[in-house]
């Protein structure tokens, strides 16, 4: 049995993008993360597993594939999180 671990994003923040690593220039989705209110990057076009409602505000929540972060396979991503962090 595969075991899938999600993450909610806002389903109106999703949008298309470029990673902007000079290395990689994959095509990449960009969406808002619930929890934390950060912007995460996934792999290729973002594919919701299953859809909510938030009750408070009425926003579509969708639960995505968590492994789809594109910081798993992107080259640069050392570079991106030094740079988030200020090293």
């Amino acid at each position: 049995m595969t075991v899938v671990r999600s993450m909610e994003i806002w389903g109106d923040t999703v949008e298309a993008g470029t990673c902007l690593d000079d290395e990689c220039r994959a095509r990449v989705t960009f969406a808002v993360n619930v929890k934390t209110g950060r912007r995460n990057i996934f792999t290729g076009r973002l594919v919701a597993l299953r859809t909510e409602r938030d009750p408070a505000s009425g926003r579509e929540i969708w639960i995505v594939d968590a492994s789809d972060s594109h910081f798993a396979t992107c080259p640069g991503a050392e570079r991106f999180r030094q740079r988030r962090t200020g090293r």
